[in-house]
């Protein structure tokens, strides 16, 4: 019989993920985020920094959490009300586009872009459909084998995502990716733009990885690395992510 210690241990990630998701789902704690977020549009010297589908967590410092309740990426009309201009300055979705078809997230992203200051930078990710583990694409591919594959609704690749941040006004900076030769790239970047929790767990001073690299012996990666076999491919836990950017001139010519 295990041992109630080694039994809390084994589930304490469970655990705190059930007790964060009471919380942060309970109607105090959401009017607290949305007083929040409207006394610091009621200051204009105060930066907006929004997290948007952020679902059961808690907001990063200096940024505004935000979900569907509180501001739906598919209601043009609610960021109207809020909002009324360019105000934000800066935005954050990790994990949120691929339950949108190419319409709806095209429709929000460009609705983001509307009501951004220009030169502000909306860092996204998404799961990586150049991933080279059929055991991840499995999981993440629309009604896969994950725990959220049910609802998504789309499998982007760079090329496709960078396409639509682009056709929404966006100019595009890809940060990490797989690409279509199974080789990852990684642009290091800060995460005061953004914090996103799902990448790659070996470091990222890492050289562009391959299926076919050796990690065991690598001694660029994390000490925490815990990488997964699926025959002879890598399983990792990585993301596509591009950082979008506002133009500082949107109505400028690209011609």
């Amino acid at each position: 019989m295990i041992s109630p210690i080694r039994w809390l241990r084994r589930n304490k990630r469970n655990l705190e993920r059930a007790l964060l998701k009471r919380l942060t789902v309970s109607p105090r704690y959401q009017a607290k985020l949305r007083k929040r977020m409207l006394d610091t549009l009621a200051d204009p010297s105060q930066p907006l920094r929004l997290i948007v589908g952020g679902g059961p967590k808690i907001a990063y410092r200096g940024w505004h959490l935000t979900d569907q309740e509180t501001l739906d990426l598919l209601l043009p009309e609610q960021w109207e009300k809020l909002f009324g201009q360019p105000r934000i300055d800066a935005m954050l979705a990790e994990h949120v586009w691929e339950h949108l078809t190419w319409e709806q997230g095209l429709g929000a992203a460009s609705l983001c872009c509307q009501y951004m200051k220009p030169g502000a930078i909306f860092r996204v990710a998404v799961p990586d459909g150049y991933h080279p583990s059929p055991e991840y694409i499995r999981r993440v591919e629309p009604g896969g084998t994950g725990s959220a594959a049910a609802d998504h609704k789309i499998l982007h690749t760079y090329q496709t995502f960078s396409k639509m941040f682009q056709e929404a006004g966006f100019e595009v900076r890809l940060l990490e990716y797989w690409d279509e030769n199974q080789v990852f790239h990684h642009e290091p970047f800060s995460f005061d733009d953004g914090r996103i929790n799902r990448r790659p767990l070996f470091a990222p001073t890492t050289p562009a990885l391959t299926r076919d690299a050796t990690f065991a012996s690598d001694p660029a990666l994390s000490p925490r690395a815990k990488l997964r076999p699926a025959g002879n491919e890598l399983y990792n836990t990585t993301s596509l992510i591009l950082d979008a950017i506002k133009p500082a001139n949107p109505n400028r010519s690209d011609s």
